[in-house]
């Protein structure tokens, strides 16, 4: 989330609202950047749905001393703020859960002021429909809150019809299969683990859901592909 807030460049005094904030990792990462002693009005705005996402961001804020992070209660697809409030509006490693993503980047555009800029960060899935289906089909078994990872073509295709021509970087994340599916509360030995164990190691050899799967030693890793995408408000 550094390196995301990193090529953002936020000005300071800037205003910024993270949308479906969960832990407000991303919400601490930019408040690092915007807040100083004369930032008067800067500062950071989570908002998620879940109370528990919001107390753990709460105590993580306080844990870090951080003074200009705020965290509230509202739906993303509805977002609980005035239009044209905020410098960056973001969105972080949520758009695959969502199933109206189109409603909620229109939200996001909505509450940005003109000139400022709407950021999401999410996985994307291979542009390929087969490779993309297999993806999204061993996501959807890990994790039953995952709705579908889109293809950076469907995102770039989305984000430029909001405003116009959006710029992003991709960047890429080992991951070690187990640990995965020790996130999402899976544990070895459960149907659901050997599924997706199964499904990602028989794609190995053509990589056919876009993990790139490989050994490393006896632990089965793979790869997560992301973007970071940012467009401009216009005014």
């Amino acid at each position: 989330m550094r390196q995301v807030v990193a090529w953002a460049k936020p000005e300071k005094a800037s205003l910024v609202l993270d949308v479906a904030c969960g832990p407000g990792t991303l919400a601490l990462a930019f408040a690092a950047s915007v807040a100083g002693p004369d930032s008067i009005g800067a500062g950071v705005v989570g908002v998620d749905l879940t109370p528990e996402m919001l107390l753990r961001a709460r105590q993580e804020a306080e844990a870090s001393g951080c003074t200009c992070c705020w965290f509230c209660r509202g739906r993303a697809e509805a977002l609980p703020f005035a239009d044209a409030t905020f410098d960056i509006v973001s969105c972080a490693y949520s758009f695959h859960h969502l199933a109206a993503p189109e409603r909620v980047l229109e939200e996001m555009l909505r509450v940005t002021k003109p000139g400022g800029r709407a950021l999401i960060v999410d996985l994307i899935a291979p542009e390929e429909d087969d490779r993309a289906a297999r993806n999204n089909q061993i996501e959807r078994l890990r994790d039953a809150s995952h709705t579908r990872t889109l293809k950076l073509s469907e995102l770039s295709r989305m984000c430029a019809r909001g405003s116009g021509s959006p710029e992003w970087f991709l960047f890429d994340r080992d991951r070690d299969f187990e640990d995965w599916m020790a996130v999402a509360g899976v544990k070895a030995g459960t149907s659901i683990y050997d599924e997706c164990y199964e499904l990602m190691w028989r794609s190995m050899e053509s990589d056919a859901a876009g993990f790139g799967p490989r050994w490393e030693g006896h632990q089965l890793h793979f790869t997560m592909h992301s973007v970071a995408m940012a467009m401009r408000k216009q005014p």
